[in-house]
């Protein structure tokens, strides 16, 4: 087991499960992906709608924009710098493939999302339950969280400071409206090595893909 650091105290924690019964092995992530201002995704969307409708000018609210961006590619970086380090340990081929999961503090629709499925990891609710919803984080149903939501992070603050208190007012009601709501952050995902294509040969496997001139009808297949 060892750790992999990202920056301000956030880790993740690697071990090699070892089946003492089979004797294959395989990788377990723990981890805790940074947090800022959460939300990222659906507040940059929510920002983009009230600017096509005319309700807000970008240039007003570029500083909350550019936090909420900067928070995400803050937890882009921290996945492309883990999945570097698994794809390393998974090409030494004695692990048959990584279980991570974890408070990754972004939703389904997010790109760290998209970044995680386009490295081969795969959702294991999604698989489970295609199509059905899932809220790992209900402020409304857990007081201690509810209590928490109130806070605003000192980054949002921060990018607000120069816009009217009227405005900043708005958008800290808007930004606590939807830290209210019931969503999806924790996960669990899997990736396991692809199987290798072997050549079926008149009921046996075989790593040669070439064709046999004894067997009449060969097929390619899984073995």
């Amino acid at each position: 087991m060892f750790g992999l650091q990202f920056g301000e105290l956030r880790y993740a924690l690697i071990a090699e499960i070892d089946n003492p019964t089979t004797g294959n092995k395989f990788l377990a992530v723990s981890l805790h992906l940074h947090s800022g201002i959460e939300r990222t995704a659906y507040f940059i969307q929510r920002v983009i709608e009230a600017e096509k409708q005319g309700r807000v000018e970008r240039e007003a609210v570029q500083g909350f924009v550019s936090a909420l961006e900067q928070d995400q590619n803050r937890r882009l970086s921290e996945i492309r710098v883990l999945m570097a380090e698994l794809q390393q340990l998974l090409a030494e081929e004695r692990d048959l493939g990584v279980i991570l999961g974890g408070d990754f503090n972004f939703e389904p629709d997010s790109p760290e999302y998209r970044e995680l499925l386009a490295a081969g990891l795969r959702d294991t609710h999604m698989i489970a339950s295609p199509g059905s919803n899932l809220y790992s984080y209900d402020p409304q149903q857990n007081a201690v969280v509810r209590q928490e939501e109130l806070a605003i992070p000192p980054s949002l603050r921060q990018a607000l400071a120069n816009l009217p208190e009227v405005e900043q007012q708005r958008i800290v009601e808007d930004y606590r409206n939807g830290m209210r709501q019931a969503r999806r952050i924790d996960y669990l995902f899997h990736m396991g090595k692809p199987p290798k294509l072997k050549a079926f040969y008149g009921g046996h496997c075989s790593e040669n893909r070439q064709r046999s001139s004894v067997n009449r009808d060969p097929t390619t297949t899984v073995c």
